[in-house]
């Protein structure tokens, strides 16, 4: 959902800046591939 995307985003950020979270502790989605979606 693009909301709660936005949101965790501004909550990821602001835990990293204040020293909570490094950014190496954080996996980035990717979008799937085709491959990934065929069953």
């Amino acid at each position: 959902h693009p909301f709660d995307s936005s949101k965790w985003g501004r909550i990821c950020e602001f835990l990293i800046s204040e020293g909570i979270l490094n950014k190496n502790q954080i996996v980035e989605p990717v979008e799937a591939s085709k491959d990934d979606l065929l069953v």
